[in-house]
């Protein structure tokens, strides 16, 4: 079953599965990817940066680094036997962010220069904006974390109320904020506080936006 789901600069849309690796499907009817032997082939997240390459995290065998022009995956080595559920890029730092579910969040821009920044657990998704980096997590809620101070805060809504198992947090095109947990789908509007939309349903694991928005 797919675990995530993610659509690229290239209007890729690339799907990671338990158990069963990954895929790209693309438009114009071009034939179907299906992509094995990632570790354990558990791929529990995608982040695309640039044209060619993505990340792959799975639970269990560590972060890879795959080349989408050659299909070769690299294992990053500090994440070996890791579970990793969520990595993004930084414009802000220029550094990669990686969670490891029992070790915390760490950030790095190779094999050999990497640091923790937090011994958050549980983190299953993450999400670079300007500064900030905002951390959804399984059992803790939503923080966002200052890229400039180091400082970690909870983020709650209005009325005091914590978004308790955070699956995915994307922001749109128009600077709208999105946090899927396994109670509601949450909306935050630019600078404003969180709602609940109309068409708001549980249990949402993965958001993506296409080119129509």
């Amino acid at each position: 079953y797919p675990q995530t789901i993610v659509l690229d600069k290239n209007d890729i849309l690339w799907i990671g599965f338990f158990k069963s690796g990954f895929m790209s499907i693309r438009e114009n009817n071009k034939p179907i990817e299906l992509f094995r032997e990632i570790g354990n082939d558990h791929v529990s997240s995608i982040y695309t940066f640039a044209k060619s390459d993505i990340y792959l995290g799975t639970e269990g065998s560590g972060l890879y680094h795959f080349n989408s022009i050659t299909g070769n995956a690299r294992l990053i080595p500090f994440t070996a036997n890791r579970i990793v559920y969520s990595t993004t890029y930084s414009n802000f730092t220029d550094r990669m962010y990686v969670s490891l579910m029992y070790d915390g969040i760490y950030s790095f821009t190779s094999d050999n220069d990497y640091k923790k920044i937090s011994g958050l657990r549980n983190v299953r998704t993450m999400l670079a904006d300007g500064k900030y980096l905002w951390v959804g997590t399984y059992n803790k809620g939503l923080f966002r974390y200052d890229l400039s101070t180091g400082v970690m805060k909870e983020i709650k809504t209005s009325e005091n109320k914590e978004l308790k198992i955070v699956r995915n947090v994307v922001k749109d095109h128009k600077g709208n904020l999105w946090v899927a947990t396994t109670g509601q789908l949450y909306l935050k509007p630019d600078s404003k506080d969180f709602i609940i939309p109309e068409f708001s349903l549980p249990n949402i694991t993965s958001i993506a936006e296409d080119g129509h928005g």
